[in-house]
């Protein structure tokens, strides 16, 4: 036996029999002061040779994965079926719902028979700027080469187009009844053709109406944009120098003429746009950009100085009685 442990009356270390699995311990008796020996078999608990531990361990651990796995199932199939759903919806709508291919050309058949041609000049302010509207109604448009005489009565308005270099060349593309005068410029997008008294004006690098111009017999000009479907277009550089601006604009459906003093490229083209132009192209401005209206009372108004028409090319986009 090993060493008593008075405090507790028990042997510190029993000591078992491996054959029968006993264990032999002493404990001292109070009343008879004589330690008693006393045996008892250890029942020992086997459980990883128990088959049912190993089912318990099996569902304590498979059957939270199983439950993850279905979940998780169930959320691809959901997401696979939102994505079909949210494909044919798309697919329903781009059916239903076809984009129409935008026209930035707007084009005005003669009208001229309704009455007696006159311009009608509107003034409104738009960004602290007074912007002057010219309206012409019933006019028949035409592009006009050489010195013009604001003394005829038969034109009711005549704007300066294309504008002319120092050596009397026409910048831009320019056809005239037909015939090509003028040199293309990658920096002139905007256009204006008149074909069998007709007016079309647009922004575009092609147009059929240039082969139109010329198979008909008519007249095809262009000029830089400064408003393209209905957003202004920036400039910079001596373009943003304040000085007098014209644009021919399409305003309500309609081609007007407008003007504006003491203003730079960028302001004019922002001013075009929030007034609701939809397109504009620059005609010729500051003094240069000479030209002359008359009323329907016949009164004639003038604008620019009219000292270019020394070079030959100097042209004019003018508006005519019937």
């Amino acid at each position: 036996m090993k060493e008593y442990d008075p405090e507790n009356g028990t042997y510190q270390n029993v000591e078992v029999n491996p054959e029968t699995k006993e264990v032999r311990y002493g404990e001292l008796n109070p009343d008879e002061d004589k330690i008693v020996y006393k045996f008892k078999k250890i029942k020992h608990l086997h459980l990883f040779s128990k088959w049912w531990f190993w089912v318990i361990c099996a569902v304590i651990v498979i059957v939270p994965w199983m439950v993850v796995l279905v979940i998780h199932h169930h959320d691809s199939q959901t997401q696979k079926l939102d994505k079909k759903e949210v494909k044919e919806v798309v697919k329903e709508t781009m059916n239903e719902v076809k984009p129409e291919k935008i026209d930035n050309t707007l084009t005005i058949i003669d009208s001229s028979a309704k009455g007696d041609a006159y311009t009608e000049i509107i003034d409104t302010v738009v960004n602290e700027h007074t912007l002057r509207i010219y309206k012409v109604y019933y006019g028949i448009p035409e592009l006009f080469i050489g010195d013009i005489n604001p003394e005829d009565t038969n034109i009711v308005m005549a704007v300066r187009a294309a504008d002319v270099g120092t050596r009397n060349e026409i910048i831009g593309l320019f056809i005239y009844k037909g015939e090509n005068l003028g040199t293309g410029s990658k920096h002139k997008e905007g256009f204006c053709a008149v074909i069998n008294n007709e007016i079309a004006l647009g922004i575009d690098t092609v147009t059929p109406l240039v082969e139109d111009a010329i198979s008909q017999k008519g007249s095809f000009f262009r000029n830089a944009p400064l408003v393209n479907s209905g957003i202004a277009c920036a400039y910079e550089g001596e373009h943003n120098q304040k000085t007098t601006r014209r644009a021919l604009c399409n305003f309500n459906n309609e081609i007007v003429f407008i003007t504006c003093d003491n203003i730079t490229m960028t302001e004019f083209s922002m001013s075009l746009a929030d007034l609701g132009v939809k397109t504009a192209i620059y005609m010729v401005g500051a003094k240069g950009g000479y030209g002359f209206c008359r009323d329907k009372a016949g009164k004639l108004s003038t604008w620019g100085v009219n000292r270019f028409n020394i070079y030959p090319n100097v042209n004019y986009l003018i508006w005519k009685k019937k």
